[in-house]
């Protein structure tokens, strides 16, 4: 594209922008979009018809952009809290994973030493019980 045709594109942005449409009127996004362009400095709240995640996440950037020091930093320190707080809510999350999977396996090794046992009182030999658990032979001789 030459630099004229660039003009053009420009002149027609700035005209169709200038086109302003009442709130009712905006269905398309491309409506959506000039309506941003033209109002989001003046808009204090998101209109119902911007209701697309796009236009969401803009209007959230527009209002940190907006804040004070004092409220930027009050901001930013609730989201560093927020992040700390999940961290640590992940964190105890992994743990008990962990110590649950520790006493699934502690219950599934007790289960299979009863298990040998029983066996063992049965008359089963040690070398049989052993493989068939999955004990080592050393467990199975000293039960």
């Amino acid at each position: 594209m030459g630099e004229s045709s660039h003009k053009t594109c420009f002149n027609f942005f700035l005209f169709y922008a200038r086109s302003v449409k009442k709130d009712e009127e905006i269905k398309t996004d491309k409506d959506r979009w000039f309506w941003l362009l033209n109002n989001l400095s003046k808009a204090d709240k998101i209109p119902t018809f911007m209701n697309k995640r796009i236009f969401q996440r803009i209007f959230k950037i527009a209002e940190v952009s907006n804040l004070t020091k004092e409220e930027r930093m009050a901001y930013e320190a609730s989201l560093q809290d927020k992040w700390l707080w999940n961290s640590a809510m992940s964190l105890a999350e992994k743990k008990a994973a962990e110590k649950a999977a520790e006493k699934e396996r502690l219950k599934a090794d007790q289960e299979k030493l009863a298990s040998a046992q029983s066996f063992k009182k049965a008359g089963v030999a040690n070398h049989v019980i052993a493989e068939s658990l999955k004990l080592p032979l050393a467990v199975v001789e000293k039960l």
